[in-house]
């Protein structure tokens, strides 16, 4: 039997669900019970803490502020309590929100031609100088690449179109 069968109904502190009675989780999300048998090392509840003159200064209702303070938390207040007399108009743009779509397409689709395009004629002879000069692998020679480099190329070129697209959007 568990410990939390004699432990009362309670609420889950992390979605707000019923823990019920007698259960170790939440019927919500399944989060355990909290134990109170687990604590942190050199946790000392408040209750227990010693009084010596940390804990009655950290514990006391009244602290004395200096001048410096007292201005910083009035500008605080003033800062928070500001509100404009008007509120700013709406951003508008000249431009429909929906001719984005078309324009990333476009921009990604062409970017994946010439990137392949680019690694089909390019990347082969870089592959396989790779292999048989850094790795000392013998290959049947660029011609065997060409499919690899085109889909490192599309992959590459599809990478930075993203980029440029996110910037020309900005």
């Amino acid at each position: 039997m568990s410990e939390s069968s004699n432990q009362p109904e309670m609420t889950c502190q992390w979605c707000s669900g019923t823990i019920p009675a007698g259960e170790d989780a939440c019927s919500k999300c399944g989060a355990a019970r909290p134990r109170e048998d687990l604590v942190a090392p050199g946790f000392t509840p408040r209750d227990e803490a010693p009084a010596g003159p940390d804990v009655q200064w950290a514990q006391s209702e009244t602290v004395e502020l200096t001048e410096e303070e007292v201005q910083a938390r009035q500008i605080l207040k003033d800062l928070d309590a500001y509100v404009p007399d008007e509120t700013p108009p709406p951003r508008t743009t000249s431009r429909d929100p929906s001719d984005d779509l078309f324009i990333v397409v476009i921009a990604l689709g062409a970017s994946v031609v010439v990137g392949a395009l680019l690694g089909w004629f390019v990347a082969p002879t870089l592959i396989h100088d790779l292999f048989n000069d850094v790795l000392g692998i013998d290959t049947d020679g660029p011609e065997a690449f060409r499919r690899l480099g085109a889909f490192i190329g599309a992959m590459v070129a599809m990478l930075f179109g993203a980029l440029l697209v996110t910037v020309m959007r900005r």
